[in-house]
């Protein structure tokens, strides 16, 4: 058999194994050129920091992968000792925490596994897009190509490099690969659905609730009367989670179901789906706290959107009347992104008034701005679709082209911006040598104080210690703990039933006026000697010997 036969009997198509391997393959390159081994191995720079909330994460993770097992199995009480917590609250992705626990051994501890989360979210970015592009049956190199770029360079998605979890774009694209799937066969695929949500509801419940969204959209588009199994189906992946949440969740403690602030400040602008280009540099302010609602599409998908509405063929709204659940999802969704307080650029033109019913929804999806996000995939890909089918071979291959071209010279600067993230060095406020040698080696407790949500400064004073805590395998009383609120006038309290012989006490100093405060919150029958350590007094009982 010849080269040329043998060629001719390997049909490698886009939709088929060819194709996945080449998102694998191409979403890897731009894994290792954009970030580097160091930072996927989780040892570069950009992981060392003490202050920001890559510190919360790695100490949060680091703190449960070494606490004994508990009931839930999500709990642990190393950190806000002793009542404990979930890993859920520290944002260290719970099902990838929960597996790491289970096959690693605690001896590992400590490491940093967050830098192979975020390369694992891009290779499943390119396994989303080939799904979508396998799913719509495109089978065209070109348009897998073109959906491969765009995701990948997601404006949104790499703006999230801080907050490691929300990096997890792909499950929506997952999402949208198993809507289309089930308008096509016209039945909702439950076991699929039911992986991706319980996995979702384990890695950031924003990112659930978008994907629970696109699931009731497919349900009410199966072209037919929904009938009894389709509800079944449709609350299959809720009858899971509701049977698993007993086991790695439930029950929470008290002072961890508390409302959140910040609905209508972490909201997106109108303008923001224009804002953010080096191409097309609209230079507009926004509100405050606008910058969690960074939803710049790329001039790229811009052109692509305006060129598929002449492109598509009338009557335009057919596609909308076929997909009218979708559509209404995605509108629901940008109405919510922009939140009750309406910003036209620095101009505050609109405010709304949510029925009191939402608070509960309101407090604990306060970052709106964040819901844009599958709005923004489903227009990118609907124009490139309408594209692809719209115009003749070649026309599409130049167009597609000259988009993807566009796309990339225009996310140029946010793509600097996130090499310059990863790549750069970071704070240190905190000399561990300098706390071990204070600390000695009989400490097991550290208590911190102000608590959490108490003072001033917890990036600069809080996270530093937390992250100390978890690498020297010490216990803390409180911690950076979404949805917790703690008693913030406790100190004399539970100083006073503390392990005065194992437990060592931290007051920073941006919120103790003077040594002579700090000592007043002892029992007077304990003789304690303190000093200053950097940003903090650190006190400890007085030992033998000890002037």
């Amino acid at each position: 058999m010849n080269m040329r036969s043998l060629l001719s009997r390997i049909n490698l198509q886009s939709s088929d194994w060819a194709g996945l391997a080449f998102a694998l393959g191409a979403s890897s390159v731009f894994v290792l050129l954009t970030f580097g081994r160091d930072f996927v191995v989780g040892t570069s720079p950009f992981w060392q920091s003490q202050v920001d909330d890559v510190a919360q994460y790695i100490a949060g993770f680091n703190m449960y992968f070494t606490a004994p097992w508990q009931f839930p199995l999500l709990a642990f009480d190393n950190l806000n000792y002793p009542d404990g917590t979930r890993v859920t609250f520290v944002d260290a992705i719970p099902i990838y925490a929960l597996v790491l626990k289970i096959l690693l051994p605690a001896s590992l501890a400590p490491f940093n596994p967050f830098g192979a989360w975020v390369a694992l979210c891009f290779l499943l970015q390119g396994v989303g897009a080939w799904w979508i592009a396998r799913a719509l049956r495109t089978d065209s190199w070109l348009f897998l190509i073109a959906i491969l770029a765009v995701f990948l360079t997601y404006p949104a998605l790499m703006a999230r490099i801080g907050h490691i979890s929300l990096m997890s774009h792909w499950i929506l694209l997952f999402a949208i690969a198993l809507y289309i799937r089930s308008y096509q066969q016209g039945c909702l695929t439950h076991w699929a659905w039911t992986l991706l949500l319980v996995a979702a509801f384990y890695i950031n419940i924003y990112l659930f609730v978008m994907a629970c969204g696109i699931l009731l959209a497919a349900l009410f588009s199966l072209r037919r009367v929904i009938a009894f199994p389709d509800i079944l189906h449709f609350l299959l992946p809720f009858v899971v989670l509701a049977a698993t949440a007993f086991l790695m969740l439930l029950p929470l403690p008290l002072a961890e179901v508390t409302r959140e602030w910040g609905f209508g400040y972490y909201s997106m602008n109108l303008l923001a789906p224009f804002m953010g280009g080096k191409l097309f540099a609209l230079q507009v302010s926004e509100g405050p706290g606008q910058y969690e609602g960074f939803n710049y599409l790329g001039l790229g998908v811009l052109v692509a959107i305006g060129a598929a509405y002449f492109v598509m063929k009338p009557p335009r709204g057919d596609i909308l009347r076929r997909h009218r659940a979708l559509f209404i999802l995605l509108i629901l969704y940008t109405v919510y992104a922009l939140s009750d307080q309406i910003y036209f650029g620095g101009q505050k033109i609109l405010v709304l008034s949510y029925p009191a019913i939402l608070d509960g929804i309101t407090s604990q999806f306060r970052a709106s701005g964040r819901f844009f996000w599958p709005v923004g995939y489903c227009l990118a890909i609907l124009a490139l679709l309408t594209l692809h089918r719209g115009l003749s071979r070649r026309t599409f291959a130049f167009a597609a082209l000259l988009l993807v071209g566009l796309q990339l010279a225009d996310l140029s600067d946010r793509y600097k911006i996130l090499r310059a993230s990863v790549t750069r060095d970071s704070p240190q406020p905190m000399d561990y040598a300098a706390w071990d040698a204070r600390l000695g080696s009989e400490v097991e407790i550290l208590y911190f104080y102000p608590k959490f949500k108490c003072g001033q400064q917890p990036h600069e004073t809080l996270l530093p210690v937390m992250r100390y805590a978890a690498e020297r395998g010490l216990k803390l009383n409180t911690g950076y703990i979404a949805r917790y609120t703690p008693d913030c006038r406790d100190e004399e309290r539970e100083i006073a039933g503390s392990d005065y012989q194992h437990a060592a006490y931290v007051f920073a100093r941006t919120d103790y006026p003077s040594l002579e405060a700090v000592m007043a919150l002892f029992p007077k029958n304990i003789r304690i000697r303190c000093a200053e350590v950097q940003f903090a007094y650190l006190c400890q009982p007085a030992r033998e010997g000890d002037r």
